[in-house]
C-alpha cells in the first residue's frame, strides 16, 4: 500500500513538473514575441457606439496579452484593399474581421494568399459564401481558422420573447385584449439583421396565444432618426400599437424619442427593448424608458484576441473547442443594469483580466469561458479580495 502510494505520488510530481516546463517554455515565448493584431472594421458610420466597445475590449486584451492592435476603418469595399495593404507590406500577423456586403470571400482571398490567420467576428459569410468556401472555417481557406460569432437569432428570439412577458404583465393589451406589436430591424441583407429578424419570426410563430397581433416589421438601418421617423409612421398606420421589437440599441433611442414627440412615455404608453449594451441604451434602462438591453458580444473582439494569441503561441482552439464559436447573450434590465454601471460605465475594460482565459499562460485550462458571465465572476471576485 505504502509503495503504491509512493508511485502515485512520485508519478503527480513528475506530471505537475512537466507542466510547469511547458507552461515556462510557452510564457518564454509568448515574452519573446509580440505580434500585431489587425482589426478591420467595415462601419464607419453606423452602429458606431457598439464597434467602439467592441475595439476596446479588443485593446485591453491585446495590451494584457502583450500584443499590438491596428485597427483599419473603412467600408466594405475599402476593407478588403486596407486588408491586402496591411498584408502586403507585413503590418500584421492575425486578422480580426467582419464581413459585409458578400465581401468575405474577398478578405479570405487576402489572408490565403498571404498566409495571415484571420478569425470572422461578429456575424459569419452569407450562406452563398459559406458554400463556396467549403461550408466551414479550414476548409478551402486554411488560413480561416475559425469564427466567433454572436447568436444573433437567438437574440432576436429573446428580445420578442422578454418584450411579450412584459407587455402582458404591465397589461399593454387595448379594449379587446389585443397587444399591438411593430418590428423595427437593421439595415436588409445584413447579416445580423437577418438573424434577428429570423428569431424574431421564430418566436412569434410558435406562439399560441392570439392576444399578441405583429402588424409589420421594417427596416431603419440601425440608425437612430430613421428610427424614429418609421417608428412615428407606424404609430399613425397603428394607432393601438403598444410595443416595439427593436434590433439595436440606437434605434431603440430613435423610437424613444418618437414616443416622446407624441406627448406619450416611454414605458408606460408604449414598451421597447433591444440589443446591443451600448451606454446610452444603458442609461435609457436605468431610466426606465428602455426596458432591457440584451447584450455580451460587444466583447468578441477581447475573445478573439485571446484566441488568437494562443494560436500564435502554439495551442489551436479547434481541439477543445471545434472552429464555430458562439458568443451568448445577456438581459440588462433595471435590477442589473447598476452593478453593469458601476464596473463599466467609465468604458474601462482594462478592469478585465484576460491572462486569466488565455490556455497558453493558464495550462491547465481545458476550455476556454467566454461569457461576460465569466467577465462578471472574475469582477467580483477581484472586488471581495
Amino acid at each position: 500500500m505504502n509503495t503504491n502510494l509512493k508511485k502515485i505520488t512520485y508519478l503527480a510530481s513528475k506530471f505537475t513538473f512537466i507542466l510547469l516546463v511547458f507552461s515556462t517554455c510557452n510564457l518564454q515565448a509568448a515574452e519573446k514575441q509580440r505580434y500585431t493584431i489587425g482589426f478591420f472594421n467595415p462601419h464607419e458610420n453606423e452602429n458606431v457606439t457598439f464597434w467602439e466597445l467592441m475595439e476596446g475590449g479588443m485593446q485591453a486584451a491585446c495590451n494584457d496579452l502583450g500584443m499590438n492592435l491596428k485597427i483599419y476603418h473603412s467600408n466594405y469595399l475599402g476593407q478588403v484593399r486596407q486588408l491586402e495593404q496591411a498584408a502586403k507590406n507585413k503590418e500584421i500577423d492575425a486578422a480580426l474581421f467582419k464581413p459585409l456586403n458578400h465581401n468575405g470571400l474577398k478578405l479570405l482571398e487576402v489572408t490565403e494568399q498571404y498566409q495571415i490567420p484571420s478569425i470572422i467576428i461578429n456575424v459569419s459569410l452569407t450562406p452563398e459564401n459559406l458554400q463556396k468556401a467549403g461550408g466551414a472555417p479550414r476548409q478551402h481557406y486554411k488560413s480561416w481558422i475559425g469564427e466567433l460569432l454572436a447568436d444573433d437569432q437567438q437574440s432576436g428570439y429573446m428580445l420578442a420573447e422578454g418584450l411579450v412577458k412584459l407587455a402582458r404583465q404591465k397589461k399593454m393589451a387595448d379594449q379587446e385584449g389585443k397587444i399591438h406589436l411593430v418590428g423595427i430591424a437593421g439595415r436588409q441583407g445584413d447579416g445580423s439583421a437577418v438573424s434577428r429578424n429570423k428569431g424574431f419570426e421564430r418566436f412569434f410563430k410558435q406562439l399560441e396565444n392570439a392576444d399578441i397581433i405583429v402588424h409589420q416589421v421594417v427596416h431603419a438601418d440601425w440608425l437612430k432618426n430613421k428610427a424614429k421617423a418609421k417608428f412615428l409612421g407606424l404609430k399613425k398606420r397603428y394607432p393601438n400599437l403598444s410595443v416595439v421589437w427593436s434590433a439595436n440599441d440606437t434605434m431603440a433611442l430613435g423610437v424613444i424619442d418618437g414616443i416622446n414627440s407624441l406627448n406619450l412615455e416611454a414605458g408606460k404608453d408604449i414598451i421597447t427593448a433591444s440589443i446591443d449594451w451600448s451606454f446610452k441604451g444603458i442609461d435609457a434602462v436605468q431610466r426606465g424608458d428602455l426596458e432591457f438591453s440584451l447584450g455580451g458580444p460587444l466583447m468578441e473582439g477581447g475573445w478573439a484576441s485571446v484566441l488568437l494569441y494562443d494560436y500564435l503561441h502554439g495551442i489551436d482552439f479547434a481541439e477543445s473547442e471545434g472552429i464555430n464559436l458562439r458568443s451568448e447573450y445577456m438581459s440588462l434590465d433595471a435590477d442589473s443594469v447598476t452593478k453593469y454601471k458601476q464596473r463599466f460605465g467609465n468604458k474601462d475594460w482594462d478592469k478585465i483580466d484576460f491572462r486569466q482565459l488565455s490556455k497558453i499562460l493558464n495550462p491547465t485550462l481545458k476550455h476556454y469561458s467566454f461569457s461576460m458571465q465569466t467577465i462578471f465572476d472574475q469582477l467580483e471576485s477581484q472586488e471581495n479580495k
